[in-house]
């Protein structure tokens, strides 16, 4: 290899180190401004200075907040697995990145509607509406595991009321549950 076809291949591996790192600090800023986001919501309308002026809504909006914290818990182990351990960093995910915490935050809310419902259960001892921690570990590991938890909600309607699955759950292989004509 000559001297020009070397400095050509350095500037090239350094050109896309450049545009990875970029992208790699772009993405951890986002994720830290959503948590910072979290935090003053839940200082703001949840703790300390908390205006107490929808007392009946805390729940859900902790729920919400647990929620995006479980999606931004994910994306930040996404980011270390793909970048570090495996070293395949592909810029092409950041919408996937910029959506999921947004995701997580719906989907902690649906974890506590839910639960409200009465159609997840915990075992144990009842806890107070007003304040149940096993609704936000729920909405956090539904935040952190949309995935999964959206088949558990898919499988669980599908038992209950006969849906069948989405596309999603079929493509993902997710285990159909048998109905009363497969038995």
């Amino acid at each position: 290899m000559m001297a020009g076809e070397q400095k050509n291949v350095k500037s090239t591996w350094f050109t896309l180190g450049v545009r990875t790192l970029a992208s790699i600090w772009t993405i951890i800023t986002y994720q830290t401004v959503i948590l910072l986001l979290v935090g003053w919501l839940w200082y703001r309308y949840v703790g300390v200075g908390s205006s107490m002026w929808f007392p009946m809504h805390q729940l859900p909006l902790q729920s919400m907040l647990t929620g995006a914290v479980g999606g931004v818990s994910y994306c930040m182990r996404a980011v270390y697995i793909n970048r570090c351990v495996k070293n395949k960093w592909d810029s092409r995910w950041w919408p996937w990145y910029i959506v999921r915490p947004l995701l997580g935050s719906l989907v902690g809310v649906v974890a506590f509607l839910l639960l409200s419902a009465g159609l997840f259960v915990f075992g144990g001892a009842h806890e107070s509406p007003t304040h149940s921690y096993g609704t936000l570990i729920l909405s956090w590991v539904a935040g952190y595991n949309v995935d999964g938890f959206l088949s558990r909600v898919e499988r669980m309607a599908q038992f209950s009321w006969r849906i069948s699955p989405s596309q999603l759950a079929k493509d993902t292989g997710s285990e159909a549950l048998t109905t009363n004509k497969e038995r």
